[in-house]
């Protein structure tokens, strides 16, 4: 199995927490509600290469993201 670790950086309220979920397939879209992400978030899931791709077996991705200076000063999963 490969292992990635992706971290989405943006200005606040940019969309880093939607294309997290997106990615993570824990949401479709945008939500309606605002809701700011508290500290570093971090997604794991696991996809299937493409298909030109046969040697690699599964994708380990961990998506880090969230409020930049928290990240930066965890730099391992606190919860």
């Amino acid at each position: 199995m490969s292992k990635l670790k992706l971290i989405i950086v943006g200005p606040q309220k940019s969309g880093k927490s939607t294309l997290a979920n997106i990615l993570g397939d824990l949401s479709d879209g945008p939500s309606q509600l605002y809701r700011p992400t508290a500290g570093c978030r971090i997604v794991d899931f696991e996809r299937d290469p493409p298909p030109s791709v046969t040697n690699f077996g599964k994708i380990h991705v961990e998506l880090w993201g969230g409020r930049g200076h928290s990240c930066q000063s965890t730099p391992y999963p606190t919860a």
